[in-house]
C-alpha cells in the first residue's frame, strides 16, 4: 500500500544531540494513521483503516509508511536513525502494542444487501434501490468489497444484454426465470440468517443425453458474472477430492461466494455439508489457519455436468438447490454471436455495465421477496437415474415397476435379464442398488423384506 503521508512528525527527539525515537509516540502516529490489530477468534491481522475502509497489510506496509514519511529534507537524520534498525521500532514485538479490535461484521442485514462501488454505493430492500454517496459511508467495510467501477442507473429501463441472455437459458419461462433471478440473489445477498443453506446447483437441461456431458450453456458465464459483483474463489471441480479437506488456501475472511467448476461424477454432495452449515476452516501456507463461522462463511455455487450425487436423504435435500439450463447456447452459437461481444470485458459498453448491475439488484430484490423460489424440474428426474444406472433400466423400470405393491425381487431381475440379456451378469446387489436410487429420483421409499418365499420389494411414495 504505496500511501504517502502528510502530517507534523512528533515521535523523535534529541538527547544530547542524538536522534531518538520515542516508541509510545511511534505507536501512537500509526493508530493516527489507521493501523491496528484485527482479534479473529484467538488470532489476530494487522489491518489499516482508511476513512472506513479497511485494508489488510503487513509490516512491509507500516516501514513503507514510516519511510515515506520521514526520507525528506526536514526528516532525513530521524529516518537515518530508524534505517539502521527498523526491527527495533516496528518489529513484530512493538507491533503487539497497537490496539485491537474485533472481527467487523460488514456482512448484510437479513433484508437489505449492499453493493459498494467506487463513486458511490446501493442500498437494495425488497421495495428499494437506493444510490448513496461514499462519503457517507458509515461504518467500516473491507476494502475487497468495492467493484471497481462507476455506477449509474441506467436511463433506458429496456432489458440489458446479460438479462436477455438469463431469459433465454430460462427456456424464455416467466416462471423458470424468476427462479433464476431468485437464485442469483440468494448467492449475491451477503447473509445467512433467513435459514436458507443450501449449495446452489446447476445442471444442463440435456445432461448426460446420448451418454455425453453437454456444456457451453452459460453455467460459467453465471459465476462469472457474480464474479463482478462479489468476492468469488472458482475452484476446478476436475481436481476435487472426496475427503472433504480442500485445503482452502484461496479462501479469505471476505469470500462471498465459493464456485466449484465442472464437478465430476465420482464426487459426494455431502463432502459440502459441513461448509454449508457449520463453518469453513482455512489452512494458508505459512500462516496460522483460522475459522470462519457459518454466519459469515461464503455461500456455494456447483456446476456440473452429472448429477450430484447424494445419499437422498432429508439432510442431502434440504442443503442442496437445483436449476437446469436450458440448451439455449452451445459451442456453435455462443452469447458472443448473438450480441455482438462478450459479456463484461473491456469492449462492454458502460450502458450495459449499469443495466448488469440493476439487473442484479433486481435478483437481490425477488429473493428477499420470495425466497429460493423451486421450479418443477425439466429432465433432471431422468439424467439422475440415468447418470447412475442404465437407460435399459430406466425403461425397464418405468414400464413395469408398480408403486404402493410388493414385487419380487428375483423375479423382476430374471425379467429385466430376459429383456436385455447384456445384463446376464448383473447381480442382484446391483439390481438392488439401482432400484433404490429410481425410488429417490422419483420422489418414492424404497423398501424390503424378505419371506420364506423370497425377497420383496415396494417402492412407496413420499407423502
Amino acid at each position: 500500500m504505496n500511501t504517502k503521508v502528510k502530517i507534523e512528525v512528533d515521535f523523535h527527539f534529541k538527547d544530547d544531540g542524538a536522534i531518538k525515537i520515542n516508541q509510545g509516540k511511534l505507536i501512537d502516529f500509526l493508530e493516527a494513521h489507521g493501523f491496528l490489530h484485527l482479534e479473529i477468534g484467538k488470532k489476530s491481522i494487522l489491518v489499516r483503516n482508511i476513512n472506513n475502509i479497511l485494508y489488510r497489510v503487513s509490516k512491509k506496509d507500516i516501514v513503507e509508511l514510516v519511510r515515506n514519511t520521514l526520507d525528506v529534507d526536514e526528516t532525513r537524520e530521524v529516518y537515518d536513525t530508524y534505517a539502521k534498525s527498523p526491527g527495533t521500532y516496528t518489529g513484530w514485538n512493538k507491533l503487539e502494542l497497537l490496539k485491537s479490535t474485533q472481527l467487523i461484521d460488514d456482512r448484510d442485514d437479513d433484508n437489505m444487501s449492499r453493493f459498494y462501488f467506487a463513486n458511490c454505493y446501493c442500498e437494495i430492500t425488497e421495495n428499494d434501490i437506493v444510490e448513496i454517496p461514499n462519503e457517507k459511508l458509515s461504518h467500516p467495510i473491507w476494502q475487497n468489497r468495492i467493484i471497481d467501477r462507476n455506477y449509474n442507473e441506467p436511463a433506458c429501463k429496456k432489458p440489458g444484454q446479460f438479462e436477455v441472455f438469463c431469459n433465454n437459458i430460462s427456456g424464455n419461462s416467466p416462471e423458470r426465470f424468476k427462479a433464476m433471478k431468485s437464485f442469483l440473489g440468494y448467492l449475491l445477498h451477503r447473509n445467512k440468517e433467513r435459514g436458507e443453506h443450501k449449495a446452489v446447483i446447476l445442471y444442463d437441461e440435456k445432461m448426460g443425453v446420448g451418454g455425453t456431458a453437454n456444456g457451453r450453456t452459460g453455467k460459467t458465464l453465471l459465476a462469472n458474472a457474480l464474479k463482478q459483483c462479489r468476492e468469488t474463489e472458482k475452484f476446478d471441480g476436475r481436481y476435487l477430492k472426496n475427503e472433504g479437506n480442500f485445503k482452502n488456501q484461496r479462501i479469505n475472511l471476505t469470500s462471498d461466494i465459493l464456485v466449484y467448476d465442472d464437478l465430476q461424477k465420482n464426487i459426494k454432495f455431502d463432502i459440502f455439508y459441513s461448509m454449508l452449515t457449520t463453518g469453513i476452516e482455512v489452512e494458508k501456507k505459512g500462516q496460522q489457519s483460522f475459522y470462519i463461522e457459518d454466519e459469515n462463511a461464503p455461500k456455494i455455487l456447483i456446476t456440473s455436468n452429472h448429477y450430484v450425487n447424494g445419499d437422498g436423504g432429508d439432510s442431502d435435500k434440504g442443503r442442496r438447490y437445483e436449476f437446469e439450463i436450458v440448451n439455449y447456447y452451445s459451442l456453435k452459437f455462443k452469447p458472443e454471436h448473438e450480441f455482438g461481444n462478450r459479456f463484461f470485458g473491456k469492449k462492454w459498453p458502460v450502458e450495459e455495465w449499469d443495466k448488469f448491475y440493476f439487473f442484479m439488484f433486481q435478483c437481490v430484490q425477488i429473493y428477499l421477496s420470495n425466497g429460493l423460489i423451486e421450479v418443477p424440474d425439466l429432465n433432471l428426474t431422468k439424467s439422475k437415474i440415468l447418470d447412475n444406472t442404465s437407460p435399459e433400466f430406466l425403461e425397464f423400470a418405468e414400464e413395469y415397476f408398480e408403486l404402493n405393491s410388493w414385487l419380487d425381487k428375483r423375479e423382476y431381475l430374471e425379467f429385466f435379464q430376459g429383456f436385455y440379456p447384456k445384463y446376464a451378469d448383473l447381480s442382484s446387489k446391483q439390481f438392488t442398488s439401482w432400484s433404490k436410487q429410481y425410488a429417490v429420483s422419483i420422489k418414492c421409499v424404497y423398501e424390503d423384506k424378505s419371506s420364506g418365499c423370497g425377497l420383496f420389494f415396494k417402492l412407496n411414495p413420499e407423502n
